[in-house]
């Protein structure tokens, strides 16, 4: 479960928060008992940035999801074919 602190509090934390964050990966901050913002390290920001960019290519994605499937029944290369086939 995420750590939730009002936007008061996130005002007066405010200086902590990264350290926070080392601890708790995300942190939702609350106004009136609603979420309204939430607080992530800037690595877990980057990583997301990255993932997403990745998964707009519906290429890859299709491939990734075709791959995933493949593992699941158990249709696996050994490392040596792979080898092989990419002629390394």
């Amino acid at each position: 479960m995420s750590k939730s602190i009002n936007i008061n509090e996130a005002k007066d934390q405010l200086l902590q928060l990264p350290k926070q964050l080392d601890n708790e990966p995300v942190i939702i901050i609350t106004n009136e008992e609603l979420p309204v913002m939430v607080a992530i390290s800037y690595d877990q920001y980057i990583s997301m940035l990255e993932t997403m960019d990745i998964l707009s290519d519906q290429e890859f994605k299709e491939q990734l999801i075709a791959g995933i499937k493949e593992d699941k029944q158990g249709q696996r290369v050994s490392w040596s074919d792979a080898m092989k086939e990419l002629e390394w």
